[in-house]
């Protein structure tokens, strides 16, 4: 319910008019042209670097240790033992040296007996002039000489033969000693040797040697 107050009662208000259409907007004004950029200031001079600072000294280096003493040295081992020196070869025959031929004929333990070609054929190895001839027995005859000859190539060689006296063992103490005839000897020749004649008591064992220059 409405109270009013005053005097009569207002007529109803009119409808309002419907506005008009805005009028169409006006064309924009050109912008202004850009005015030109300031020239920028001068930059401000750089302030000097510090200067650096001095290096410090360097410490002293410490002192080296003393270097230990060297041990002492181990004991050296023994020297061995040197081997044996091998056993030298006999020396070849030098120019006009002498050389031998040995032969036994009979055998030590046996009786001399007078016979021919006792000591079987001997042939020479050697050329060279006979110089010496020689014979022994390995028991002394007693009583009487023992007569040895030796030929060559079925011939003698001794104008005196050789002879062993009684008690003696070697020729070398004859009293009557050899004398070669015939010197000369070649490689090939066969040398022999005779029994002529023995003591009583027969010797044991012939050998005889004939030396070559």
């Amino acid at each position: 319910m409405s109270l009013f107050f005053g005097g009569g009662i207002s007529g109803y208000s009119g409808y309002s008019g419907t506005s008009g259409y805005s009028g169409a907007s006006g064309i924009s004004g050109y912008s202004g042209v850009d005015g030109s950029a300031g020239t920028s200031g001068y930059s401000g001079i750089s302030g000097y670097s510090g200067y650096s600072g001095t290096s410090g000294y360097s410490g002293t280096s410490g002192y080296s240790g003393i270097d230990g003493a060297s041990g002492t040295s181990g004991y050296s081992g023994a020297t061995g033992t040197s081997g044996y020196s091998g056993t030298s070869g006999y020396s070849g025959y030098s120019g006009n040296s002498i050389r031998y031929i040995l032969y036994r004929c009979v055998a030590p333990t046996t009786d001399v007996a007078a016979a021919t070609n006792v000591s079987g054929d001997i042939e020479s190895p050697i050329v060279g002039t006979i110089t010496e001839v020689n014979a022994w027995v390995d028991t002394a005859g007693v009583t009487g000489v023992t007569t040895i000859d030796i030929n060559k190539n079925g011939t003698t060689i001794l104008s005196t033969k050789i002879t062993i006296d009684s008690a003696e063992k070697t020729s070398r103490t004859a009293t009557t000693p050899p004398v070669i005839s015939v010197s000369g000897l070649s490689a090939g020749d066969i040398l022999t040797a005779d029994v002529d004649g023995i003591s009583t008591t027969a010797p044991k064992g012939l050998s005889i040697e004939v030396n070559v220059t």
